[in-house]
C-alpha cells in the first residue's frame, strides 16, 4: 500500500516500496530561460525565441533541458518531506515533451525499489520521478538512484 510521506527527513529504513513525495510545482519563465541562456551559452533558436521554435515545429519557445533539469531537482530537494542525504546519486532522466515558456511543473517522487544491505555498505533508494505540465501532461520522468546510510 501506498503512502504519501509527511513533512521530515527519512532514512532507507523508514521506507517502503510505494512511498511517494509530493515535490511542489515551478513556473518555468522567459526569465529563466534567458538568464540561463546567458550563464550557459545555449542560445539556440528554439530557447531564445517564439517565432523561431515555432518554425522548427514545437508550440512555443522551449526551455532549455538542463535549467528544468535543475528546477526539478530543486523542487525535490525542497520537498517538505526528504530522503537522508545520500552518499552517492544517479539519474536517469527522460524528457518525453517539451517544456514551454510559461508552463507550470508539478514534480513528484515514487520509491520503486529499497535495497538494504546486510553489512554496513549504504542502502540503495529507487526513485521514480515524475514531472508534469499544468494541463497534465507527462513531461519528464525517470530514475533517481541513491546510496544511503541506514
Amino acid at each position: 500500500m501506498s503512502r504519501q510521506l509527511q513533512p521530515g527527513r527519512y532514512t532507507a529504513s523508514d521506507l517502503r516500496p510505494g512511498d511517494w513525495i509530493a515535490c511542489g510545482t515551478a513556473r518555468i519563465t522567459t526569465r529563466e530561460i534567458a538568464e540561463f541562456a546567458e550563464i550557459s551559452g545555449d542560445r539556440f533558436e528554439i530557447h531564445m525565441s517564439d517565432t523561431a521554435a515555432r518554425a522548427r515545429g514545437y508550440p512555443g519557445q522551449v526551455a532549455h533541458g538542463l535549467l528544468v533539469m535543475a528546477r526539478v531537482e530543486g523542487l525535490v530537494q525542497g520537498a517538505a518531506a526528504r530522503v537522508a542525504v545520500p552518499d552517492g546519486c544517479r539519474r536517469d532522466w527522460r524528457f518525453r515533451q517539451p517544456i514551454l515558456a510559461g508552463d507550470r511543473i508539478k514534480v513528484s517522487c515514487v520509491l520503486s525499489e529499497t535495497a538494504l544491505p546486510a553489512s554496513g555498505d549504504p542502502a540503495e533508494l529507487r526513485l521514480m520521478v515524475e514531472t508534469r505540465n499544468q494541463h497534465g501532461v507527462l513531461v519528464l520522468t525517470g530514475e533517481t538512484r541513491l546510496a544511503i546510510g541506514l
